[in-house]
């Protein structure tokens, strides 16, 4: 492959569902989710401590029913269900999994924030102060090409496992994983896939399962995204030992995953276990949404877009449009077009884009944003047509 020497190299990365961090905000979502389906404002901040004999679940919970030992019994089922049905863990791959202690340190959200938050006159204050960001570009389905590529990549060998193809019976894949594609401008340089296999590869092994990787999951992926050159270096790293069994895992703290990637700007603030009303959620999906109509509409090959609130506020206090030097149209154009078209207070936020009927786990493994197989209301395209309408007139 002919480098350009003058160009840096970048590097991202993606984890499995099975890395311990993912564990967490996977139940962390499943807990929204379940509180959502009972009381659609039910407020939630779960977060998720995972051990390799214990998960703890903390936060602040508000809803309009007990959490009583019927509850916790549901929740304790829904875990093991998650983990070993949807991830796919048993006691070959995690010796503690059907000996582990759930532990419930729950409170109740403070009143003083839920007055702040349900406001007499019905509208939703933010839940609390943030500062989020959206993105989006040119590249497939309006998403960082490298970041997307990462999450199928992963996402694919997740579904060998699962539905245990001729290959996961070859490779023995476990749950944990990690990969890291290093690129220079539009080439890849290097891939790096760190799994977790159920008995380590001899090294003849590795070298066979490396072309079964690279020819079976990398290569059809790379031509999805219409690739056509595939001699990048392949490193695989396999270890037997993996999951909650050797490492912790933490709600939040792959929000770089979730999002869109190393580069791209991110408030701090990470998604998983916080219903609508946290702002660090609901901002964060909303400024994806606005940022992909303004790619899709012509006036900007890539956008970044800052949006803030305070707590209480109904009302986002601040909207801001980087990426200057990608925009195809003046920024003061953009920036009224934005204005004239989308909510600009939270309850209409959240009810035109449906958020608390939103089923959020599944975005919870491989990212929230620009997936090639789901496309909830934050990725629709629908007011596409209605602002090319009127686009004239503000030209």
């Amino acid at each position: 492959m002919e480098k350009n020497n003058d160009q840096e190299k970048l590097t991202t990365e993606a984890v499995s569902a099975g890395h311990p961090d993912k564990i967490a905000d996977q139940i962390s979502e499943k807990m929204l989710d379940f509180f959502l389906e009972k009381d659609e404002n039910a407020h939630v901040a779960c977060e998720v401590f995972v051990t390799k004999k214990s998960i703890i679940l903390g936060g602040e919970i508000k809803t309009n029913f007990k959490i009583d030992d019927q509850i916790k019994a549901e929740i304790k089922q829904l875990i093991q269900d998650l983990l070993k049905k949807e991830i796919g863990y048993n006691e070959t791959s995690w010796k503690e999994l059907n000996k582990l202690e759930i532990k419930f340190f729950w409170n109740q959200q403070s009143e003083e924030i839920d007055q702040m938050v349900s406001k007499k006159n019905h509208q939703v204050g933010a839940g609390d102060n943030c500062t989020t960001f959206g993105y989006a570009n040119n590249d497939k389905n309006y998403f960082p090409i490298f970041q997307n590529i990462a999450n199928n990549i992963l996402q694919k060998i997740h579904l060998w496992r699962k539905k245990e193809l001729k290959w996961q019976r070859l490779l023995q894949f476990a749950p944990d994983g990690k990969i890291q594609i290093i690129y220079q401008e539009d080439k890849i340089i290097e891939i790096v896939l760190c799994q977790q296999v159920l008995k380590n590869w001899t090294p003849k092994q590795k070298e066979e399962n490396k072309k079964i990787i690279r020819e079976k999951i990398i290569k059809p992926i790379l031509i999805l995204f219409e690739f056509k050159e595939f001699n990048f270096d392949l490193k695989i790293i396999d270890f037997q030992l993996g999951g909650p069994a050797s490492d912790t895992g933490l709600t939040g703290r792959k929000i770089i995953v979730d999002s869109y990637g190393t580069g791209i700007p991110h408030g701090g603030g990470c998604l998983a276990g916080k219903d609508p009303s946290k702002t660090d959620k609901s901002l964060s999906l909303f400024a994806r949404y606005v940022a992909k109509h303004i790619v899709a509409l012509g006036l900007a090959e890539e956008i970044t877009i800052q949006i803030s609130s305070i707590i209480g506020k109904p009302e986002l206090v601040n909207i801001t449009c980087l990426k200057n030097d990608a925009f195809t149209h003046n920024k003061k154009l953009i920036k009224r077009i934005i204005r004239k078209f989308f909510w600009w207070d939270l309850e209409k936020i959240i009810n035109k884009l449906d958020l608390k009927q939103q089923k959020y786990f599944p975005f919870s493994k491989y990212g929230y944003f620009g997936s090639l197989h789901k496309e909830p209301s934050w990725e629709k395209l629908d007011l596409l047509k209605k602002i090319k309408t009127e686009l004239n007139k503000f030209t």
